[in-house]
């Protein structure tokens, strides 16, 4: 499968024939030794039969002759799984630990991985506790390295992932731009139109209020024209009188024209 392996397999992990017959070990301790045994072992078998292209030592047989490589069958591992998720479920409900989220497990790996370094020079991990400046810089150095060429793969593939979606979604994205841009357009038409909308409701509100004034206003005026014309025809009526008794007294009597004439 390609996946990440060490270059070589370090032996030196294991506890020596004395150490590990030492009775004041804990059973702690001796699981430990038994999960290193079989990580070294799986490792052995992995580097003779998919050996890597970066291998320091050549892989030899000699830990496999001593320590087997045991093939299980599916139902023995679903077994084993199946008694570490009991032993794990007893664990949890007797210390009442709750459910690990991400954030809470990403701490936990980066609190772990911070406490061993990667030596380039001596192609191994270390406890960074143990190393000095100068190594401590040059796994720094190699580090980053390492993430500045992981950037540009994925980099290079972002881009060419990019391209790919740019031919293929390339019509897509033209036609939701001119749908974009329609929308905006009558977004914009709308918002101008409510606006006028409420300005005119506005205005007709102010003419509805203003409109028993005006009628009042002009109520008024037409009295007062009334009254004005009425004034205005009596005016005249007694003016016409007037004229009239000033015409009937200029014209000459019957009985003074007859004098005259005698």
């Amino acid at each position: 499968r390609q996946l990440p392996r060490p270059a070589d397999v370090n032996n030196s992990i294991l506890r020596t024939g004395a150490q590990a017959a030492e009775p004041q070990m804990s059973a702690i301790q001796r699981a430990e030794e038994l999960i290193k045994k079989e990580m070294l072992v799986m490792l052995h078998y992995d580097a003779v039969h998919n050996p890597t292209d970066v291998a320091i030592n050549p892989i030899r047989t000699t830990f496999l002759e001593k320590h087997p490589y045991v093939k299980y069958s599916k139902d023995q591992l679903a077994a084993a799984k199946l008694v570490l998720q009991t032993e794990m479920d007893v664990v949890k409900q007797g210390m009442a630990h709750t459910e690990l989220t991400l954030d809470g497990y990403c701490q936990v790996w980066d609190e772990s991985l911070s406490q061993v370094l990667y030596l380039p020079s001596q192609h191994k991990y270390t406890r960074a506790n143990l190393v000095n400046k100068k190594d401590r810089i040059e796994s720094l150095e190699k580090r980053l390295d390492q993430n500045r060429s992981h950037m540009t793969k994925e980099a290079k593939k972002a881009a060419k992932i990019e391209k790919k979606l740019r031919i293929l979604l390339g019509g897509y994205q033209s036609r939701a731009a001119q749908l974009t841009k329609q929308t905006n357009d009558l977004v914009e038409q709308v918002e101008q139109t409510t606006l006028e909308l409420q300005t005119f409701t506005i205005l007709k509100d102010h003419e509805e209020m203003a409109i028993d004034k005006r009628i009042d206003s002009l109520s008024e005026d037409v009295k007062r024209q009334n009254v004005r014309e009425s004034s205005l025809q009596e005016r005249y009526d007694q003016l016409i009188r007037k004229r009239d008794d000033l015409f009937s007294k200029l014209k000459p009597q019957p009985n003074q024209s007859n004098e005259t004439t005698e």
